[in-house]
């Protein structure tokens, strides 16, 4: 499927409509492997409420640190400790993040108190070769606009320094971005499992999302190894474990095509649960990452699970 939809422009922020569950998104996350360093920054832009919000989270050498940070506005780019630019859409960003928070906990929830005893964050250079996937056409077609309407996102590469305390690092490695606009109420559905991953130095993506919506399975997937996204079925998500937060420490990951099957199994390695209460009443989002096999390839994988 050609990706012709997104314009240079839809990087920046859009002009919300007049519904109050209108919002924006930006998500970055990733991972590097050779030093199990975990960068995630979600920020959020309410215009109903005249309200922006940053979600900060980091682990590096062991050690977890986040952080939120709510602020009266209507940029999501100008929150304080929080410093995001677009230097070439589609293909390059500076995200950086220098925040005070604190350590999650064996069992406890990611990004809940404003600030903490450690200083946290990262400064990244965020890089991407492939085209835009581009959602919107699929996304349509569930006829969900309150879940998922207009939405996009790149696989990249990402480079740049991460700290939480005394330990610091010097890292490169895949990240997945995504923006989205529109209404959203995530309650309307059961669960969910949207299951990015990136293989090949960010030269090969697969963009899928699965959800259970009063008892029926519906979803797609896009898969895009250089030539563009090829619009797959839905995908079908197996966790060894429990969906639920921290609940699974691997995965199956398996859709169909007009001729063919893929699979990818993945490693678990390092679980982020964040609570997203304005996006429905009692939802969270646990980002499960870790190591995904896909034949030869190996990548970032993430599994994460949406559900209240």
């Amino acid at each position: 499927m050609e990706q012709i939809m997104l314009a240079d422009n839809d990087e920046f922020l859009h002009t919300p409509d007049a519904s109050p569950i209108w919002q924006e998104n930006y998500f970055f996350v990733g991972r590097d492997d050779s030093t199990d360093t975990v960068v995630y920054l979600h920020l959020e832009r309410m215009p109903s409420r005249n309200e922006v919000e940053a979600k900060a989270f980091v682990e590096v050498a062991g050690n977890r640190c986040s952080a939120v940070v709510a602020h009266h506005g209507d940029d999501c780019f100008d929150i304080p400790g929080v410093s995001v630019a677009v230097e070439q859409p589609f293909r390059r960003w500076r995200v950086a993040v220098n925040l005070a928070g604190e350590d999650d906990g064996p069992g406890g929830w990611a990004a809940e108190r404003t600030d903490g005893p450690t200083r946290f964050g990262f400064d990244l250079e965020v890089t991407s070769t492939l085209a835009p996937t581009d959602w919107g056409p699929a996304a349509a077609a569930l006829g969900r606009p309150d879940v998922i309407l207009d939405h996009y996102e790149v696989p990249c590469l990402w480079s740049g320094t991460v700290w939480c305390g005394d330990s610091q690092v010097s890292a490169t490695g895949l990240l997945v971005r995504d923006h989205s606009w529109g209404p959203r109420d995530l309650a309307t559905f059961d669960l969910a499992f949207w299951t990015p991953m990136v293989f090949a130095d960010a030269t090969m993506f697969i963009s899928a999302v699965t959800m259970l919506v009063g008892g029926r399975h519906v979803g797609f997937t896009f898969i895009d190894t250089g030539s563009g996204a090829v619009l797959f079925e839905q995908p079908w998500v197996r966790v060894a474990g429990f969906p639920e937060r921290r609940g699974y420490g691997s995965a199956s990951w398996r859709c169909l095509g007009a001729d063919r099957e893929e699979r990818v199994e993945i490693d678990v390695a390092s679980h982020v649960p964040v609570r997203y209460p304005r996006m429905g009443d009692g939802h969270y989002f646990n980002d499960a990452l870790g190591v995904a096999t896909w034949g030869a390839h190996q990548g970032l994988g993430i599994i994460e699970l949406n559900r209240h």
